[in-house]
This record gives C-alpha cells, structure tokens and sequence, in this order.
C-alpha cells in the first residue's frame, strides 16, 4: 500500500515540475514579442511612404503613473531626429503666423470709406460777425491751438468796453469804501452806510468777474483779458483756432460771409482711424458679429490688404434690400 502511494504521488510531483518549469520559456516569449512589435512599429513609422498618415495612440495599460514615470514627467524631455527621419516623417516646419482659417465662414460685400465721427470735433466762432480770413484750406492737417480763422465782432469790441468800464466802476467803489470805513472810525458816517458801501462793492466785484468770464467765452485768453487796461487795447477781432490735431475734412465759410454766434465753419477729424460701412444681407448676418475679423481691399491700392475689425451690426433691416449695415474700424 506504501509503495503504491508513493508511486501515485510521483507522476503528481512530476507534473507540478514540468508545469513550473514550461512557464518561463512563456513568459521569455511574451516579452521577446513586444519588444519585436514595438521595433516593427518604429520603423513601420518611419518607413518611407507611410509618412503623413494617421497612426494610433499606443494606450497604456496602467492608468497609474510610476513615481520613476512622475520623475520622468517632471522634467525637460527632448526628441531630436535627424534631417533623414523628419523627411521620412512628413514633418514640416512653418513660421508661426496669422492666416484665415479655411473653415470660418466668410462674407463678401462692398462698402464706403468713412472718417471715424467719434474723432471728428467741429470748429465754431464763439461769437457772430464778419469772417475776415481762413487759413485752414480742406484736408490740410492742423495742431491744437493753431489759427485757422478770423472774425470781426461788434459784440467782442462792446464786451471789451463793458469790461473796461466796469473795472473803473469797481476802483471807484473801493475808494469809497475806504472813505466809509474812515468816517465810521471818527463817527462821521453811521453803520447803516458803512453796509451800503459794502453791498455796492461786492456787486461791482461780481460784475467784473461776470464779464471777464464772457471775455474767455468769446475766445480771449486770460493773459490778454488780464492785459486789458485801456479802450486803445480794444480789438474786434477774434482768432479762431483748431480744437485738437487733425485734418480739416470740411468747409463751410469763406472770407467775407456774415456769421452768427457758434456757427460751425469747418471740422478737423483724427483719421488715424476709419470706418469702412457695407451692407449684410438678412439671411448672413448670423456670420457677422462685433470683434470679428475684416479684410479690405481697394482698387485705389491694388495688392494690397487692409486688416480690420468689425465694430457695429446696425440691428435695424432695411426693408426694400433686406440689408443692414456693418462698421468696419481699421487703423488708417
């Protein structure tokens, strides 16, 4: 009975030696596959012919990262090929740079150059007259502060005198004043006057002050009101001049013509900036929105392409073209 246990349990022992000793050449097998199939993938990649054409992520089969693979990760990695592998790759190098994207939706549509009306600052005589000279001419570019218009002006000259004359009432005023207020300290003259001199002194202090500050609305300045001390320095005539820089883009007046207070005579624009206004039709203005990117182009400049952007959508449709209108901003 011994003997045939013991003989029973030897094929057992000897199967569990074959079995532990087939699976290394497995394993060994298993590795020696991938490692091949990882090489035949490499050069299948570079293999001419294949380049330029998609090839699938390889996924890994862990989603967790080593800590040797975190470390990895971490730090600068580089890939350098040789010329050979970048041509057999389908690589190409490009500067980086804009260009429209072939898939965005465009729309084609004419238009008219406009100057920017945000920009544009009218230039008005503050006060009515004869226009004795203008030296601005149409599309000449001015600076702030230069004279690009006379005007003769009754009204001007009449301020001046009313100025003048209100200065000499005001000494006037002080010197009694300071007659009162002696007389009160001898008790010559009462309280009661002593208040009446007063009033009348700071009525004649705020009518200077009213009519210098009408001075400065018609256009003097303070250096020339404050010079002001006779009527042999009473002029008719007022200067005109450009309220900011920029280019005269209209005209209205010419010498000789008669003009009434704030009258405009001509504009001068900052045209750094334009505006180009086309016109949409109904059924593509979902296409076009406030920020969106414009191309120009003119016949004027053949060639070239002027780079915009959109800075208007009229919401309004024009019920005979079913259009509206679009404002393009591009720098000038």
């Amino acid at each position: 009975m011994n003997e045939n246990s013991e003989t029973s349990r030897e094929p057992e022992t000897g199967i569990a030696t074959n079995k532990g000793r087939t699976k290394k050449p497995i394993v060994v097998t298993v590795v020696a596959v991938i490692a091949i199939v990882g090489v035949a993938f490499v050069a299948w990649l570079l293999w001419p012919g294949k380049a330029g054409k998609p090839v699938p992520v390889p996924r890994s089969v862990s989603f967790e990262e080593t800590p040797s693979q975190q470390a990895a990760m971490s730090g600068d990695q580089k890939l350098t090929l040789s010329p050979e592998q970048v041509q057999r790759a389908g690589l190409k190098i490009e500067t980086v740079g804009e260009s429209p994207a072939r898939e965005a939706t465009s729309q084609m549509t004419t238009g008219i150059v406009q100057p920017n009306i945000y920009k544009e600052t009218p230039v008005a005589s503050l006060v009515g007259g004869i226009v004795r000279s203008v030296s601005a001419q149409l599309g000449q570019n001015v600076r702030r502060g230069q004279q690009v218009a006379v005007v003769f002006s009754n009204e001007l000259a009449e301020a001046q005198s009313g100025y003048l004359k209100a200065l000499a009432e005001l000494d006037e005023h002080h010197r009694h004043h300071t007659r009162t207020v002696k007389l009160v300290e001898i008790g010559a003259a009462s309280r009661e006057e002593l208040e009446i001199a007063n009033t009348k002194l700071r009525d004649a202090e705020s009518n200077v002050a009213n009519l210098r500050q009408k001075l400065l609305l018609l256009g003097l300045s303070s250096q020339r009101v404050n010079s002001l001390i006779s009527t042999s320095q009473v002029s008719s005539e007022v200067t005109v001049v450009a309220p900011s820089n920029g280019t005269v883009t209209s005209r209205t007046v010419n010498p000789g013509e008669v003009i009434e207070a704030n009258k405009e005579l001509m504009r001068v624009t900052d045209l750094s900036t334009v505006w180009v206004v086309g016109q949409v039709y109904e059924k593509d203005l979902a296409t076009v929105r406030v920020g969106s990117g414009a191309n120009i182009t003119s016949d004027a400049y053949l060639g070239r392409v002027f780079r915009g952007r959109v800075s208007y959508v009229d919401p309004k449709i024009d019920p005979a073209t079913r259009t509206a209108q679009v404002r393009i901003e591009l720098v000038n």
